[in-house]
């Protein structure tokens, strides 16, 4: 009686998550329960939505099942489910009112099921409708009476994961095989067995030429790693051209992906999924690990405390995150090994690229895969990329040769019963072995009804090719590809590109408003251009509420980009601006560049200011020097001449930086005039800022006396600023100057009111500081006990630092 209780309880279960992802039940028994999805109303995504339901059913009853039922000697699994795709009769029961569900698509299903052995089986239909969106293996063959062929049956095996589906390797629907390239994935498989096997970190560098490849032999070698025994963490981060100035960018694409963090999450909820699985992975000080990885890629996290104490002092801070980083990824590594998958690492931002070699040259003797792809340009900008490390590879993709380049075309085209050797050769002879030109090349020709889509088999019309024109170029041919598309399409995709290579149905919507161009509702145009596979839709969305979606290639995005109208590509960078802004709410800081560049290439360069000011200050905090410059003299170039307040705080960010790099007669040209604008406009918090960046100059060349003068001036105005920070900096420099010129009384009375404004505000590393001082004036002043005491304070605070770091 408890099992029969239980088998009701799980078919409950069962039955639920079937329901509430739009299926129907028709049977249900102790053994067995019949869903039928578009019962009721057909979806296009039917199958998905009972592929997902299977999935979640299989896991609910295997965990409940083990609870509940009575103990399995064999350890069975307690159910198998079977999924068949085609029509099936619905008959109404006249006197209940309730439908039965028959015909062979079900008798089918529930024959794959019987043969499930505790999984989930698919039948070919249901395989060829979803088999972009699961991993499946080939089981066996289904022998149905009546019918000639046999019908192939699947093992559903997990939900292909959004970076999988992107890079499906199909044309037109037909999955396709790699050609060539076995020595390349011979040499990562190599590096695989050398982290896994022997414990030594390794970097593989795919270089090669848009379209040659890179992407495939990536995909390959992830799929043989992923169906291998082997468990291992999977990290993928995708560089972006519009992101390059932006410390870290590609860490934070990286992480955000792995940490399942959305762009439209909460601080408070970006915070709860990083302390969550970091925790996860038993690591010391999980909540401060967590906090300085988030501040480092720009997540956020500058009110926590772990970042406070380090305020004052932005190299200290940056080198204790960096660690933070590291450790995060040896933590990672001692539960199972780190694959980090880098793609498109000639735009990457050098912060990143940076961190990732500082990592595993300081980590060699982890498991630890880093695998980079990346254009031959990457050297124009990083000529040393790779060299003299001994666990550094470089595969250079080259053209495939003919032999291969015939193999490939026959693979693609292998629904023709015969390939036309003129076909054949023409596709091979003006690719000149680069594999995404055979494939746009095939596209187009089916485009142009040379070669005619059916179910089962492809056929070429011979009279269309004699005519065919081939362009000569990839671009050329992609370019004749974006010819046959409606107008709509192609502004919708003009749109798209502005937007970067990942965009979101909602930028295009919002876009309409501004286009004389309207397009109305995208949802149809993008559902063609997915099936025409200009694009494809990502599982998830960085943002919610939004669909996701990625040009097939950036070559193709890069093309529509540059063939825009200079006048419509201003009035869509300014909309997508303007909807960044609406959209990351809370968490604008993370977009500070990437928002002030849509201002800037929309013809709106003083709407960027405020946000390259914003920047440059975020890259100082991270002390990324070369990073800051840029973005904040585009900032002084094109602040409005009227706007005083922001002139002045923009060269006092600019006076700062080059005080930090050492360059006080370029700090001195900025903060000179800073304090005199801010005086003029009667700007108390700047010109305190600007006369005591002004003092710290003045003390980096020994002048005691000049710094003196800027301290004693700028105090009263820190003081009327409402800024505690400003003040204890200011304070201390004066603390300090007063012990040089031995007026240890006034340098004392300083210092101590220093030291409880930096307590007050956490600021570990003022504290230190400003200890370390007050205990020198007080050993000056003959007061030895206190001195001893403050030292010894001084003392166990260095240890706590360096601890930290």
């Amino acid at each position: 009686e408890a099992a029969r209780q239980a088998v009701i309880m799980l078919w409950d279960v069962a039955e639920a998550i079937g329901q509430n992802t739009g299926g129907e039940s028709f049977l249900r028994t102790e053994s067995d329960l019949l869903l039928v999805w578009g019962a009721d109303i057909a979806r296009e995504d039917d199958t998905e939505r009972a592929i997902q339901a299977a999935l979640d059913i299989y896991t609910a009853v295997n965990e409940l099942g083990a609870s509940v039922l009575p103990e399995d000697d064999d350890g069975d699994p307690p159910i198998n489910i079977g999924i068949n795709t085609g029509l099936a009769l619905l008959t109404p029961d006249s006197e209940t009112g309730s439908y039965t569900a028959s015909g062979s698509t079900i008798s089918i299903a529930s024959r794959i099921a019987e043969m499930a052995n505790g999984a989930i089986y698919v039948s070919h239909s249901t395989y060829f409708a979803v088999r972009d969106l699961y991993e499946m293996e080939r089981q066996s063959t289904l022998k149905i009476r009546g019918r000639k062929d046999p019908i192939e049956v699947y093992r559903v095996i997990s939900a292909r994961t959004p970076e999988q589906r992107d890079q499906m390797m199909s044309v037109e629907g037909v999955e396709t095989q790699m050609i060539g390239r076995r020595a390349e994935l011979d040499t990562l498989k190599s590096a695989f067995f050398y982290v896994v096997e022997d414990t030594e970190t390794q970097v593989i560098t795919i270089v090669g030429e848009p379209g040659v490849g890179k992407s495939r032999l990536a995909y390959e070698f992830r799929r043989w790693a992923e169906r291998r025994e082997d468990s291992t963490f999977w990290l993928r981060g995708h560089a972006s051209s519009w992101l390059t100035h932006r410390p870290y960018g590609l860490l934070r694409d990286m992480l955000a992906h792995f940490f399942d963090i959305r762009d439209s999450d909460s601080p408070p909820v970006v915070k709860e999924k990083l302390e969550s699985i970091i925790g996860k992975l038993g690591t010391l000080a999980t909540q401060e690990m967590a906090h300085l990885v988030g501040f480092l890629v720009g997540l956020g996290f500058m009110d926590s405390p772990y970042v406070r104490q380090f305020q004052s002092d932005s190299q200290q801070l940056t080198i204790r995150a960096k660690g933070a980083f590291s450790r995060l990824i040896a933590a990672m590594a001692r539960k199972k090994p780190v694959v980090i998958e880098l793609i498109d690492i000639q735009h990457a931002d050098d912060a990143s690229l940076d961190m990732i070699t500082e990592l595993v040259r300081e980590n060699q003797e982890i498991p630890l895969l880093v695998v980079a792809q990346a254009r031959p340009n990457l050297f124009e900008q990083r000529p040393t990329w790779g060299s003299g490390q001994h666990f550094h590879r470089q595969i250079d993709l080259e053209p495939l040769d003919r032999r291969e380049s015939r193999e490939l075309v026959r693979e693609i085209l292998q629904k023709v019963s015969r390939v036309p050797t003129e076909l054949r050769d023409l596709i091979v002879d003006r690719a000149e072995g680069n594999p995404y030109y055979m494939e746009e090349l095939v596209k187009m020709m089916i485009e142009d009804e040379v070669i005619i889509k059916g179910d089962e088999e492809w056929t070429i019309d011979a009279s269309r090719l004699a005519a065919v024109r081939v362009p000569p170029t990839l671009i050329g041919l992609l370019q004749a590809r974006l010819d046959s598309l409606t107008f709509a399409e192609r502004v919708l995709l003009q749109r798209a590109a502005v937007v970067g290579r990942v965009f979101y149905d909602g930028v295009i919507r919002e876009l309409d408003e501004l286009d004389e161009n309207t397009i109305g509702d995208p949802t149809p145009l993008l559902s063609m251009l997915l099936e025409r596979e200009f694009i494809y839709q990502r599982d998830s969305s960085a943002f919610e509420d939004h669909t996701e979606y990625v040009f097939a290639q950036n070559l193709l995005r890069e093309l529509i980009y540059d063939n825009l109208i200079r006048r419509q590509a201003r009035a869509y960078h300014g909309g997508v601006a303007r909807w960044l802004l609406k959209v990351a709410g809370e968490r604008t800081d993370e977009y500070l560049s990437l928002i002030a560049d849509h201002f800037e290439w929309a013809g709106e360069p003083y709407h960027s200011v405020p946000y390259w000011l914003d920047a440059g200050r975020k890259s100082m905090r991270l002390n990324q020097l070369d990073e800051a410059y840029p973005v904040l003299l585009k900032a002084q170039d094109h602040v409005v001449g009227e706007d005083a307040r922001m002139r002045a705080e923009i060269a006092i960010a600019l006076g700062e930086a080059y005080l930090l790099a050492g360059d006080n007669a370029a700090a001195r040209e900025q903060l000179e005039p800073a304090v005199k604008l801010s005086q003029t406009i009667r700007f108390p918090s700047g010109q305190a800022r600007a006369l005591f960046f002004m003092a710290q100059a003045a003390t980096f060349e020994d002048d005691n006396e000049a710094a003196q003068t800027h301290l004693l001036q700028s105090l009263p105005l820190a003081r009327n600023s409402n800024d505690p920070m400003t003040l204890a900096k200011v304070l201390y420099g004066l603390g300090d100057i007063f012990w040089r010129l031995n007026r240890l009384e006034e340098a004392r009375g300083y210092l101590e009111e220093s030291l409880k404004l930096a307590r007050e505000n956490d600021d570990l590393v003022a504290v230190l500081y400003t200890l370390n001082r007050l205990g020198s004036v007080a050993f000056a002043l003959g007061d030895e006990g206190t001195a001893q005491e403050i030292f010894q304070e001084t003392h166990q605070l260095a240890l706590r630092v360096s601890e930290l770091f």
